[in-house]
């Protein structure tokens, strides 16, 4: 991989954290539970995706469904989360990811991580560690899980788009899809009651928060090494 290469890659997988740190405060103007903030969310995100590659079509293969459910699980965990712990708690959790991905990488690849990448994943764990010093009351921890959770099929999401078959725009659609059918009978059962403050915050989350965010992620996964990304 060449370094033009690389720092396309870095820029596409930055601005994708920069739309997904959006979401916190996205999420507090949609007063709904986290399951249909997803669902409303994936729904805009999903006609942003097909808008943007002209096509509804997703291409189907196990690589691809295994990719789906992955980062269906990654969104649904993360909304839930940020609805029962502080939106930085949800957020922080889910940026343990980079661990997991290590963790991952060095199983699959049966390799012993670089000291370099232990060295910089230490500290971040470190940091997360810190940051939570005074903030695990129990009334949170539910939250804090699915954070964690969150993280966990996060990475998850990383190394399954390096087996053979893998199309993480495809698994995306397809995540997309998965999270609106199952948040539709919470949406239907529940009594909702939209303003043009909430409609709005339901759009830009799902057009911006992850719709952009995972289509930018989706062209820099393929040009950055999943520590790395």
């Amino acid at each position: 991989m060449n370094d033009r290469n690389d720092n396309k890659g870095n820029l596409y997988i930055f601005l994708a954290a920069l739309f997904w740190s959006t979401g916190g405060l996205g999420m507090k103007f949609v007063p709904f539970n986290g399951i249909v903030v997803n669902c409303l969310r994936a729904t805009f995100a999903f006609l942003f995706f097909a808008v943007m590659r002209r096509s509804f079509r997703i291409k189907i293969n196990r690589t691809i469904v295994l990719g789906a459910v992955c980062f269906f699980a990654t969104t649904t965990m993360c909304a839930c989360a940020n609805k029962l712990t502080t939106a930085a708690n949800a957020i922080v959790l889910q940026y343990t990811a980079p661990m997991f991905v290590l963790i991952m990488q060095c199983i699959q690849d049966r390799t012993k991580p670089k000291p370099r990448e232990v060295a910089v994943l230490g500290t971040a764990f470190f940091g997360t560690v810190l940051f939570f010093c005074d903030q695990l009351d129990p009334g949170r921890m539910a939250g804090n899980i699915l954070g964690v959770l969150s993280g966990v099929f996060f990475a998850a999401v990383f190394i399954v788009n390096r087996l053979p078959g893998a199309n993480n725009e495809d698994s995306n659609m397809l995540g997309f899809v998965i999270s609106a059918v199952f948040g539709l009978p919470f949406l239907l059962t529940s009594d909702l009651h939209f303003t043009p403050t909430i409609a709005a915050a339901a759009i830009f989350l799902g057009v911006i928060q992850i719709g952009l965010a995972y289509y930018v992620f989706s062209k820099g996964i393929d040009l950055t090494p999943p520590v790395n990304a």
